[in-house]
Formats: C-alpha cells, sequence, structure tokens
C-alpha cells in the first residue's frame, strides 16, 4: 500500500477515534448531571378558585326530592326559563313561557313532580337528513312561587327511565354571598342593583347582570354581550377585569 495511502487511513482513523471519545464524554457529563424536570407554567390563582360551591348530584326524581322546602338561587341569570303551574292540574304549561329567572335570583322549591315533555321537546331532527330520534319523554320540574303566583322550571329530562340532570349546572345550593364573602361591600351593593362596574371580574359581572356571550377576544382582551332582561351591555374585560362597560341596544 503506498505511503500516502496509508497516511490517510490513519488520518480517517485518527478523526472516528477521536469523535468516539468526544461522543463518549458527553454522555457521560449528561448522565451525570441531575435531570431538570420542565417547568409548568405559573397559573396565579385567585380568592375565587378557592371556592367550591356544593354539589346534589342527584340521578332521578326521587333524588331531586331533596330539594323540596330548600332555596336555591339560580346561576345562569336570564337563560332559565320559567313557566306557569297549575297547582289543581299538578301540570306546568311548558308551551308558553312566563318569564326568565334573574342571576342569582333566589327560590324556594316547593315540589318536585315528572310529567310528559311536549311533542315539540320530544324529537329532534338528525341535520342533514328526515331521521327523526326520540330525545326526552319527560320533564324533571322544580315548582316555586313567586309574586304569589305558582311556576315552574326544568331540573332535567328523562326518557325511557333514563335521565338527565342538570340542577348542578344552573342552580347554587349555598347562598352566593356566603360563597364569596370575601367580594367588597361595594361589589355586593353594585350586584345587588344588578349595576356593572369597571374592576369587577367576569362572575361578579354574571352575578349582576347575568350571562354574556363571547363577542371577541385577543391577547387579554376578551368582549361579551349581556342580554341584561332585555337592556342590553357591552363589557369589555381585560387580564380578567372589567375595563368599559357600554350600551349595546
Amino acid at each position: 500500500m503506498p505511503s500516502k495511502i496509508k497516511r490517510a487511513v490513519l488520518l480517517v482513523l485518527v478523526v472516528l477515534v477521536l469523535a468516539a471519545g468526544l461522543r463518549l464524554l458527553m454522555i457521560y457529563h449528561s448522565r451525570r448531571e441531575p435531570w431538570k424536570l420542565p417547568q409548568a407554567p405559573k397559573v396565579k390563582l385567585t380568592s375565587d378558585d378557592y371556592v367550591v360551591p356544593r354539589k346534589l348530584h342527584a340521578y332521578d326524581l326521587v333524588s331531586l326530592q331533596q330539594l323540596v322546602g330548600q332555596p336555591v338561587w339560580i346561576r345562569g341569570g336570564y337563560q332559565l326559563a320559567y313557566y306557569p303551574y297549575n297547582v289543581a292540574g299538578k301540570r306546568a304549561d311548558l308551551n308558553h313561557k312566563a318569564g326568565l329567572l334573574g342571576p342569582i335570583e333566589r327560590v324556594e322549591v316547593t315540589e318536585v313532580i315528572q310529567q310528559p315533555s311536549p311533542p315539540s321537546l320530544q324529537w329532534q331532527s338528525i341535520p342533514g337528513s328526515n331521521v327523526r330520534v326520540h330525545v326526552r319523554s319527560h320533564e324533571l320540574l322544580a315548582i316555586f312561587e313567586k309574586d304569589s303566583q305558582r311556576y315552574a322550571f326544568s331540573l332535567g329530562y328523562g326518557n325511557d327511565g333514563d335521565y338527565k340532570i342538570l340542577a348542578d349546572d344552573i342552580l347554587y345550593y349555598q347562598d352566593p354571598h356566603q360563597l364569596y364573602q370575601h367580594w367588597p361591600q361595594e361589589v355586593w351593593n353594585a350586584i345587588e342593583r344588578h349595576e356593572a362596574r369597571p374592576g369587577m371580574n367576569e362572575l361578579q359581572v354574571q352575578f349582576a347582570i347575568g350571562v354574556g356571550a363571547l363577542e371577541s377576544y385577543g391577547g387579554s382582551q376578551r368582549v361579551l354581550r349581556y342580554d341584561n332582561g332585555g337592556k342590553p351591555l357591552r363589557v369589555i374585560f381585560v387580564d380578567g377585569k372589567a375595563e368599559n362597560v357600554q350600551d349595546a341596544s
């Protein structure tokens, strides 16, 4: 073998040996260093995040009877419809809405009943076809008194023995004033007057003027529109606090 070829082969071998040695050295050092866990992003919790409202976990008509004689508070203002209730006939007129329950409105449940769903609610069409599916057969209703009249609102529905109970999603079983007693008194005063004010957080605004619909968002800003019982408002939130309250009519 010519000497030039020998030197070239030797040079290649030296380079390979050095590369292998460097690789082994890097592996050795990496294994000696302590393993660093990836840092999770820090989440800033507020006092509201530590409030855990009680749940009923009702699963049928019998378990819903726990509500009878108890006060409850409406979670989603101007979202939950109520209907006239005929005491003598023990039947709610579910075809004629009497109104919408207000934000954190207090009601006392006098009865919980089950009655057949109106035909308009029993069947649901599958989009893009003529097929209709039977989705509910009975309504589960809470009966309460308002302005000396009896009314009913829905707690869920049943279909051939299977129940969909919505009570935990639509009701507080504890007075929200106690659950959120850490809020300043001026905030509660504004809530009682149904006023949304700058500086309030989204939950406080919801307690004051009901549930809002998201119009837009970007970065730290969210814009929500509130029906507010027929007096619509638009609230601009920045970093979770109301910055601007506007008439949206």
